[in-house]
């Protein structure tokens, strides 16, 4: 199948600005300039690129945990 009706693009791999803590299981990423606030958004993203949700997190400002446990993984 082959999609003619719309653009699909792609985001391009980058590494935003910002704070990366390591986690006992995951990486918190905090854009630059994030304040934090009662009540903030947290986005918690499992199993994917972690550049992804930084990306995301650096578009609406918000602090993200990203968990790489593996395939497979029970824990």
């Amino acid at each position: 199948m082959v999609e003619r009706t719309r653009t699909h693009p792609r985001l391009t791999e980058t590494q935003p600005p910002g704070r990366r803590e390591q986690l006992d299981l995951g990486t918190l990423y905090l854009p630059k300039g994030w304040k934090p606030r009662i009540g903030a958004p947290l986005l918690i993203f499992f199993h994917g690129g972690a550049w992804i949700p930084e990306v995301a997190a650096t578009k609406v400002h918000l602090a993200t945990v990203s968990v790489q446990a593996g395939s497979g993984s029970s824990g």
